[in-house]
């Protein structure tokens, strides 16, 4: 038996009448682009979100960029991020003029990373029990 990945199909019946009528609505009105509609869904969804706003954007990569743009990320800036990542990671990331630094996940990366970091890198500052993992180490090594 396949299992499908995802089933659409299931998902539309039991929203049809609902998908129906909202893309009737906007396609009578030409209402495609910052219409109506998605003044609606901000406002809903900031109202969810128990947020002042919400924007709505047109892709993921968009969002993406607006927030890294939003914590100043840009020009001269560099971006740490995983090497299988999407494209539109790295899209984001280029968009904003920063530069992607793309790395593994691994043991090696977490001990180069101190290059990076001259306090060492904030993932291994402090563990779930309150110290670095290199003192970590060292304790539970004692132990043993």
């Amino acid at each position: 038996m396949i299992v499908p990945f995802v089933d659409l199909k299931a998902q539309y019946k039991t929203i049809a009448s609902q998908v129906d009528e909202a893309m009737g609505r906007v396609v009578a009105d030409s209402d495609f682009v910052l219409g109506s509609d998605v003044e609606i869904f901000e406002r809903e969804f900031a109202d969810f979100c128990e947020a002042d706003y919400a924007i709505g954007l047109d892709s993921g990569t968009s969002a993406l960029e607006l927030t890294l743009r939003a914590y100043g990320i840009g020009e001269g800036s560099e971006v740490i991020t995983v090497s299988h990542t999407f494209i539109a990671t790295v899209a984001s990331i280029s968009y904003t003029g920063a530069r992607p630094v793309l790395v593994d996940v691994d043991r090696v990366v977490d001990h180069q990373a101190d290059h990076l970091y001259p306090a060492g890198p904030p993932w291994r500052r402090r563990s779930r029990h309150g110290f670095d993992s290199a003192a970590g180490s060292k304790a539970q090594a004692a132990r043993t």
